[in-house]
């Protein structure tokens, strides 16, 4: 009970100082409430609770934070030109300053992004003893480039097949970036061999298909009146009038337990010839497990109503440590 109450003065600095960066890099001007500070920290939170992780947890909170305006970004409030110049940007970032923008919020995002990516590449070289920043930039320039994607669907009103759409939405969730990103402070040393393996690449593609097919199972209604993709919509149309919305929703729901069958398998399975930690696996599982929880009834990330109790006693009820009355 010391312990928890330890950690959770631990867990409030550290949402002190997500407070402290979320207002260094203007997210309100962004439209991004202070309320999704809890729900972004919250997740890392309850399953790397300890003192030591407190690296991790901020990589991946502040990751999450950034991905909310990127998402409104590119589904509804910029033009092509603020598009393409965001992408340009992050593509050039150790030459952004020769590139310019073609508007504030642009601005005030990519310097967001890029000061931040910058304090996740030197933690990342303390723990891994080699830099990594072209690898951080590099997996986030594969989630805008798949989100430009969507975009191109949107405006030319086409319906991609249901294994093109998976190639990209699995992307854009942007779940491998943001763990890959959050393994670098957290594991041992990973060498480049142990993050492009085979066994890694697996394990991300089943977690990213179950995160993917959770968020989609819960908001395809919206994204049909927005006309946006989603894996349930694409089911209906492509059957022609053979497949029911319920239906579909049922295929997909196959298709997440499917997925995420095999990834407890290889989560749990002991190869003697496995180079990646436990401690790394366990990080995939674990996600998969918190978008269970934010997906299961509704959109708990966007509308976190249900789990304000669960943030306040987590954060800020501590254990009672006295002695009880006979």
């Amino acid at each position: 009970m010391h312990d928890f109450n330890i950690c959770q003065t631990v867990h409030q600095q550290d949402i002190q100082e997500l407070k402290r960066w979320y207002e260094d890099c203007k997210l309100d001007q962004l439209g991004i409430s202070p309320k999704y500070i809890y729900t972004s920290y919250m997740p890392m939170s309850s399953l790397l609770f300890g003192p030591e992780f407190s690296d991790a947890r901020s990589v991946f909170a502040k990751y999450v934070l950034l991905t909310t305006p990127l998402d409104d970004f590119f589904d509804e409030l910029a033009s092509q030109e603020e598009l393409l110049n965001l992408i340009e940007l992050v593509k050039g970032w150790n030459r952004y300053s020769t590139i310019g923008y073609v508007s504030e919020r642009v601005e005030i995002l990519f310097l967001a992004i890029y000061k931040t990516f910058n304090e996740f590449a030197a933690k990342a070289e303390i723990m891994q003893g080699r830099c990594v920043k072209d690898q951080i930039f590099d997996l986030f320039l594969d989630v805008l480039n798949c989100m430009m994607r969507e975009v191109e669907w949107w405006r030319e009103e086409n319906t991609p097949s249901v294994e093109e759409y998976l190639s990209i939405a699995c992307v854009t969730i942007a779940v491998k970036a943001i763990l890959f990103t959050t393994q670098y402070v957290l594991a041992p040393k990973l060498s480049e061999e142990v993050i492009k393996s085979a066994e890694l690449g697996e394990i991300c593609k089943c977690t990213t298909m179950v995160c993917r097919l959770l968020n989609d199972t819960q908001t395809y209604k919206k994204e049909k009146e927005e006309r946006s993709s989603n894996i349930v919509n694409i089911l209906v149309t492509q059957s022609e009038g053979t497949v029911s919305e319920e239906e579909a929703v049922e295929q997909v729901k196959e298709m997440l337990e499917m997925n995420r069958r095999k990834l407890l398998r290889l989560v749990l399975h002991k190869k003697e010839s496995s180079q990646l930690p436990q401690v790394c696996k366990d990080l995939f599982w674990n996600t998969s497990k918190v978008a269970h929880i934010l997906y299961s009834n509704g959109n708990e990330f966007r509308s976190p109503e249900g789990l304000k109790s669960n943030i306040n006693t987590l954060f800020y009820k501590p254990v009672d440590l006295s002695p009880k009355q006979a």
